[in-house]
């Protein structure tokens, strides 16, 4: 497959009424980039520069593909590689022999098994879910598959070679890593054999993935049971059970939100929709200021949650497919025309980013760990609120308005100033002139753009902030 067959499968297979959003390739491995230059000395491990050196391969072939759309030259190596793209492996493999400690035929093998990984794992991606990407918003899905299937193959090594991890958020990792890699062998097999969407060989399939994978496995590397370590976990102290039954208390609210609609007949407003950002900022805040590695864990669980769920309603799978499906139409987003139901997994992921990339974790700075819940939880609420109640002059060529961006600018403003009063941040004139350019910066974004807000914009307020930090 060249690089400008994959452009033409994305204009076929792309999200309609959208443009391709070719600028959000860049996102995610700037973020990692950015991380890396900020903080060295956290980043020193040979895993975790490893993926850098990744992350710039991946930029280089996401530069790599624009070439070949913008100046189509005759494929020079093989049938089916361009030369733009080898070249790309080539440097990548380069930069992973100069920088890590890996032999010189490993990196080799891995640059050019993951860079080419990427392109044809793209390529399927827009091809298994017409409609629901565009080209830009494909890049950033398959690249975070691909960093973390990397990071989590190349992390669970390294901890065969040890006893076992004693730090919560290392603990939790593994756990993660493992259930997760789980939940994308279900997701292959389920998607490879036909065999297996029927209800019996569903369940059976996550049954034996379960038991005869993720828990043996995690019970080899924690030398004890995982199930207890999160039991533990969630009773580790008296203000934790006031926080996971607080918890409980938000998701109960969630699901009576969704059936009360879906009772109603009627399908929910922007206004409506966006009750379910404020709930992530309930859900989320409490517990990046006070129990972050629990958040973490959680917000991982959720997320393999989530999938499974959508595997469900997608395969019609008794007994929740139906109700699933019923939730997706009442709830559906004018930017959800594909085959899946990515607006709350997007949610998700845009508020968790920030916990799941920065490099000192429960260590990083409050409000770094908060952008994703800034971006979309707070100032994409606003726009939308106030844009749609009170708009009136709209930005050339876009249907979003001018007061909404105020909105978005000024909603964020006030929340980072109250959390600067509080204690939860540093409270200086500085610190808060770089939060207000990564804000407007962000905004301005907002209110151009026609890709999915809850991807788009946390990562592109964490990279502003973590760069200007």
């Amino acid at each position: 497959m060249t690089d400008m067959r994959l452009m033409s499968q994305s204009k076929n297979f792309a999200k309609p009424g959208a443009d391709n959003g070719v600028w959000m390739a860049f996102l995610l491995p700037l973020a990692v980039l950015v991380d890396a230059f900020k903080y060295p000395t956290a980043s020193h491990t040979n895993t975790k520069a490893s993926i850098t050196v990744l992350s710039v391969g991946l930029l280089l072939g996401v530069v790599s593909t624009l070439i070949s759309a913008i100046h189509p030259m005759q494929q020079t190596i093989g049938s089916s590689i361009n030369l733009f793209t080898f070249m790309s492996s080539c440097l990548t493999a380069m930069l992973m022999f100069e920088f890590t400690k890996t032999g010189l035929f490993i990196c080799i093998l891995m640059s050019f098994l993951i860079i080419f990984s990427y392109h044809q794992g793209l390529f399927v991606l827009l091809r298994s879910c017409p409609r629901s990407f565009t080209f830009g918003e494909a890049c950033v899905v398959m690249q975070a598959f691909i960093l973390f299937l990397y990071s989590s193959v190349a992390n669970l090594y390294v901890e065969f070679s040890k006893e076992f991890p004693n730090d919560c958020v290392d603990t939790a990792t593994v756990i993660l890593q493992v259930g997760l890699l789980g939940v994308a062998l279900i997701c292959a097999t389920v998607y490879s054999f036909m065999s297996l969407r029927s209800p019996t060989a569903f369940y059976t399939t996550v049954f034996v993935v379960s038991a005869g994978f993720v828990i043996p496995f995690l019970h080899i590397i924690l030398q004890s049971s995982p199930l207890l370590w999160i039991l533990n976990l969630l009773m580790e102290d008296l203000n934790t059970i006031v926080l996971v039954v607080y918890w409980i208390v938000c998701s109960v609210v969630a699901i009576l939100a969704v059936t009360t609609q879906v009772k109603v007949g009627e399908h929910a407003s922007t206004r409506v929709r966006k009750y379910f950002h404020l709930l992530a900022l309930a859900v989320f805040i409490p517990g990046i200021l006070l129990r972050f590695c629990l958040l973490y864990l959680a917000s991982g669980v959720v997320l393999a949650l989530f999938v499974i769920l959508e595997i469900m309603r997608v395969l019609h799978m008794p007994p929740l497919g139906s109700v699933l499906n019923e939730g997706f139409t009442a709830f559906v987003d004018e930017k959800d025309c594909g085959t899946l139901a990515l607006t709350p997994l997007y949610l998700l992921v845009g508020c968790s980013l920030p916990l799941w990339l920065h490099p000192l974790g429960q260590w990083g700075p409050t409000l770094h760990l908060l952008s994703g819940l800034l971006a979309v939880g707070v100032g994409d609420t606003a726009a939308s609120v106030v844009g749609s109640r009170y708009g009136h002059y709209n930005w050339p060529e876009s249907n979003k308005t001018i007061e909404g961006t105020l909105a978005c600018i000024i909603s964020q403003l006030v929340v980072v100033m109250l959390l600067g009063i509080l204690g939860f941040m540093e409270n200086s004139l500085g610190s808060f002139l770089k939060t207000t350019i990564a804000i407007v910066g962000t905004s301005l974004v907002e209110a151009k753009t026609d890709q999915v807000d809850n991807l788009a914009l946390p990562l592109i307020t964490y990279i502003l902030l973590v760069a200007q930090s």
